[in-house]
């Protein structure tokens, strides 16, 4: 039963209500889910042939709350090790830190970790107070000099590296999977050196994908690779850069379906959830 209150399930729903010819109820389920602001919300006002409106939340800002919280010894050693670049060691005292406020004081936490740049922390903590919504503050544009220039040059759409970028790596320049895909858009120094090949450039070494310049416009110069290798499917070429292309293609199917039901269909439950996530 508390499945049927969800957005996944009212969307297929309504798809089976459409496909059924009774498109009063199909477009009462759709409509009941354009609030809830994620995938399902956006294919739903596709369905019914509006654009999709987000529905923002603003985190309030209490600026002495957030100065008291900026001074306290946990978060002063959190931003003297994070500028020492000591960053796991900075995030271990922040969130020690965390524990000690009251709820309303991790929620002015957000904002100071997004003020110094700590968007992964910042998001993360957040999630963990039920905050989704605000969206200036959770998804944030950091890099922008090297995303911009990146996305031109691979002709791709800004706000797609954005998202790719942010559900890679939290905009985390630093990251490095269980895997060893490296920095912001969680390159393979494999799947690096094959792009610097096709660019003719000389290939870089592993530590060089913790330059975000470098990250960036490799990772997007892959994701024009896989959208020119799948004919423009975003959702396809996302599918590819997570899972891998060659194990997409054997997702592909013999004849043309709707987007959503073959996403729908990703039988990888994380890559599923990436591309709907993107």
């Amino acid at each position: 039963e508390k499945q049927r209150d969800e957005a996944r399930w009212k969307y297929w729903a309504a798809r089976v209500a459409e496909k059924r010819g009774d498109r009063k109820r199909a477009a009462a389920l759709y409509a009941s889910i354009l609030s809830s602001d994620n995938f399902y919300a956006a294919h739903a006002a596709a369905r019914l042939g509006k654009p999709a409106q987000p529905n923002p939340t603003p985190l309030e800002r209490n600026p002495a709350v957030v100065e008291r919280i900026a001074v306290q010894p946990f978060f002063v050693r959190s931003r003297e090790l994070l500028l020492a670049d000591m960053r796991a060691e900075a995030v271990t005292e922040w969130f020690a830190g965390a524990s000690t406020l009251t709820d309303d004081e991790r929620k002015q936490a957000v904002h100071l970790a997004a003020h110094w740049g700590m968007h992964d922390v910042a998001i993360s903590t957040a999630a963990r107070q039920g905050i989704f919504y605000d969206y200036e503050l959770l998804y944030p544009r950091p890099y922008d000099e090297h995303v911009q220039r990146a996305a031109s040059q691979a002709d791709v759409d800004v706000p797609l590296l954005y998202g790719l970028i942010r559900q890679e790596s939290l905009f985390r320049r630093d990251a490095v999977s269980p895997a060893g895909a490296v920095g912001l858009a969680q390159l393979m120094p494999s799947t690096a050196r094959i792009v610097a090949r096709r660019l003719k450039e000389s290939p870089p070494r592993t530590q060089d994908l913790f330059d975000p310049a470098v990250n960036v416009r490799l990772g997007a110069t892959y994701l024009r690779n896989l959208l020119d290798r799948f004919n423009g499917q975003i959702f396809v070429a996302l599918a590819g850069y997570n899972a891998g292309p060659r194990t997409v293609e054997r997702w592909l199917p013999p004849k043309p379906v709707d987007a959503d039901i073959w996403i729908e269909n990703i039988p990888y439950n994380e890559t599923r959830e990436y591309v709907q996530r993107v």
